[in-house]
């Protein structure tokens, strides 16, 4: 038992000793450290190569080489980002020159901005390098606290000048009947990059005052965004009367063609209906024509020419809207 006692001493004895002869760790010099990262660069062992440059730059902040060092580490890892804040950082740690220029190489500075105006599509953009800024016009009618629309097949009371008597008015109903979005048809010709919005509406009347004096209805046609009467226009053309309007798309004018077609004009069973259909050409996508439906009284006769009164239009809080979105 004492022979084992003494052998287990003396064995804790010889480690002890060795223990204590052990050289402690030393650590790397800011100068191994930037030969190891630099080893490892050459490598191809990014993230080694990053923990070395970061050490010596930790010692020696004013180590140009670590900085530029690390900053090719971070490019071949594929971090630009990274790569130009360290550059940053040493730029203003060390205001070295080739620093700098990896810098400038990785970050050149902006370029002169050649603004195109925002529209109600898109905010403004850089024609040079497509950087955006802002956002895009305010719609007109969202402006105009214009928010409520029919919807397909929704009857809704209609007030309108009579038609014998513009002194005096009628109330009915109204709705869309249809809405069509179509390439072409039998009666409409395909164009590229356009197509046709096709509304169907139908209005009723038969009180006394219509029963008297007939009705008479308004149809007007605003831009949501623009708020811009585009109220279309008689173009003559090989002879033939087609009808066209204006809308903006992309900040650009478009001329596009429409039609309209009276689908019923009758008196049935003491009810006056009146029917139609109007087809729209505008650019595919677009969203913003708007019809609005509001009391003949907005239009006015002078010397045999109408004027419709679209600011009156939008300011009368019984106007109907349907947007051909």
């Amino acid at each position: 038992m004492k022979k084992a006692i003494s052998l287990l001493l003396c064995a804790v004895l010889i480690l002890a000793l060795v223990a204590s002869c052990a050289k402690p760790a030393v650590p790397l010099s800011s100068s191994e450290l930037l030969n190891l990262g630099e080893k490892f660069l050459l490598e191809f062992d990014y993230e080694q190569a990053i923990v070395q440059f970061l050490a010596v730059i930790e010692i020696e902040p004013m180590n140009a080489r670590a900085y530029l060092g690390a900053a090719e580490a971070y490019v071949g890892l594929g971090d630009t980002p990274a790569a130009i804040a360290i550059l940053t950082q040493g730029l203003a740690a060390t205001d070295d020159a080739a620093i700098a220029a990896m810098l400038a190489r990785l970050a050149p500075p902006p370029h002169e901005h050649t603004w195109q105006p925002a529209n109600y599509q898109e905010p403004a953009i850089c024609i040079e390098c497509g950087e955006t800024d802002g956002e895009p016009l305010a719609a007109a009618f969202e402006t105009l606290g214009i928010t409520k629309f029919m919807q397909l097949g929704e009857s809704v009371p209609y007030t309108t000048r009579c038609y014998d008597n513009t002194s005096v008015y009628t109330t009915g109903n109204t709705r869309i009947d249809e809405y069509l979005v179509v390439e072409a048809d039998e009666s409409r010709v395909a164009k590229e990059g356009y197509e046709w919005r096709i509304v169907q509406f139908s209005s009723a009347f038969s009180d006394d005052n219509a029963q008297r004096y007939g009705a008479l209805f308004l149809f007007s046609f605003f831009d949501y965004y623009a708020d811009k009467d585009v109220e279309p226009y008689i173009r003559a053309i090989d002879e033939e009367s087609n009808r066209t309007y204006t809308l903006n798309h992309h900040g650009e004018d478009l001329v596009c063609d429409y039609t309209y077609t009276t689908l019923e004009r009758a008196w049935i069973n003491d009810v006056l209906h009146l029917a139609g259909e109007y087809a729209f050409q505008v650019p595919i996508g677009y969203d913003g024509l708007v019809i609005a439906i509001s009391n003949a009284r907005h239009q006015t006769e002078d010397d045999g020419m109408l004027t419709t009164h679209s600011p009156a239009i939008l300011a009368d809080p019984n106007t109907l809207y349907f947007r051909l979105d």
